[in-house]
């Protein structure tokens, strides 16, 4: 498992994340909140060149969620667009509610979501991603949408089939936003 400083620093070493990351931090307007989804500025992420990689997901009743904004190098990863249609749909009821269950932590908590391992495509291809979920606000005091951004390699033949999207990880979850500051924070001190 990893620790948070080696969280930090997988983040820190994938241009997309990195981007994301700072990006988010930076909107936050050095609040302990999560920032809004109008805080994001898209002039700031063209540019970057991360939108291809990014997605967003809103919670759809306790158990299920749906995408919201999907980038191009996602959706190719689906036979069909993903756009607005739920998880247990796409993904199959087990790897759906698994999915569900993790933004509607990372919201509630809110915390922060990492996460690294195969990513299974239905055209028997797979690639290795590093992912990381960021809450956003959708009144002063909820969040409702989680921010997603991938980082992945190359496609190679998976190691076996698979009728839809299935994602093999492990994952660390910041608990709060504090919690967050706080390993940011020794992050920091140990540079000086």
């Amino acid at each position: 498992m990893l620790n948070a400083e080696m969280i930090l620093k997988k983040i820190e070493s994938q241009p997309e994340l990195r981007f994301m990351f700072s990006h988010w931090l930076k909107v936050r307007h050095g609040s302990v909140n999560a920032p809004f989804k109008n805080d994001l500025d898209l002039f700031e992420m063209g540019p970057a060149g991360v939108l291809p990689y990014v997605w967003l997901i809103e919670p759809d009743g306790e158990d299920n969620c749906r995408f919201r904004l999907v980038g191009d190098e996602i959706r190719n990863n689906f036979v069909d667009n993903p756009l607005n249609k739920d998880f247990i749909e796409l993904y199959g009821p087990e790897v759906g509610h698994r999915i569900a269950t993790i933004v509607h932590r990372v919201l509630k908590t809110p915390g922060v979501h990492f996460s690294d391992g195969v990513v299974r495509r239905p055209d028997q291809l797979s690639y290795n991603v590093n992912r990381l979920m960021l809450p956003l606000r959708t009144t002063s005091d909820t969040c409702g949408l989680m921010l997603g951004v991938i980082s992945r390699g190359e496609l190679q033949r998976a190691e076996k089939d698979t009728d839809t999207v299935q994602y093999v990880s492990g994952e660390l979850l910041f608990s709060s936003l504090t919690e967050l500051d706080d390993v940011i924070g020794r992050a920091d001190t140990k540079e000086c």
